[in-house]
């Protein structure tokens, strides 16, 4: 992949992050053009453009789409508080940039359980006291709107946007998706926004 940005050396490498193993999180990067990925990340990313030609343009899209979307949601509503489900690895217009560049005291909570996402979103974020990481599996939605550190940071009785960017590529994803939609607007049903992107077979179609 001639376009594919220089892999990290295993010396660059996070406390609690594997670079002999693939990471999702890392090819999705690296699809977008990000370099926080390994050699072991590049062989997986080139297998899945050889089979999906159209890999690198689907990711492109839904980040665009994530962009506009966001700038939205900031620009155009009450909404000040983010949560960003499956946030995957920082990478360029993060969630936090994009609504923190229009008003920088916006809100923004990262929920992944990815060791890699969490050990990089936590050192990238570390002086950024409105926006926060959270460890929580995105697949239980009742866990992480009821997670403490969440609680601790969105209040639920102001408007909120509840995001999941690409997170509904299987059934699993796709009823989970549906019930946090569900569950956040029976906690606020008049002010919650739900912003949900998916890829799937028909995307190609």
């Amino acid at each position: 992949m001639s376009d594919t940005p220089s892999a990290l050396s295993p010396s660059q490498t996070p406390v609690g992050v594997d670079p002999a193993r693939p990471s999702i999180a890392r090819i999705y990067d690296g699809f977008l053009g990000g370099n926080n990925f390994y050699e072991v990340d590049r062989v997986v990313m080139e297998k899945i453009r050889a089979a999906v030609p159209e890999a690198v343009d689907i990711a492109r899209g839904n980040r665009g789409f994530h962009n506009r979307a966001l700038r939205m949601l900031a620009g155009q509503t009450k909404i000040s508080q983010f949560v960003d489900c499956g946030s995957g690895l920082p990478t360029a217009e993060n969630t936090h940039q994009i609504v923190q560049r229009i008003d920088k005291d916006n809100t923004v909570v990262y929920v992944d359980n990815d060791p890699v996402v969490l050990a990089h979103g936590r050192a990238l974020l570390v002086e950024n006291d409105f926006t926060h990481m959270v460890e929580a599996d995105i697949f239980q939605p009742q866990e992480v709107l009821g997670h403490k550190e969440v609680l601790a940071h969105v209040d639920f009785s102001e408007p909120v946007a509840c995001c999941r960017w690409a997170r509904c590529t299987t059934t699993r994803a796709t009823a989970s998706s549906t019930s946090c939609a569900s569950t956040s607007t029976r906690w606020h049903p008049a002010r919650t926004w739900c912003c949900r992107t998916s890829s799937t077979p028909k995307c190609r179609s």
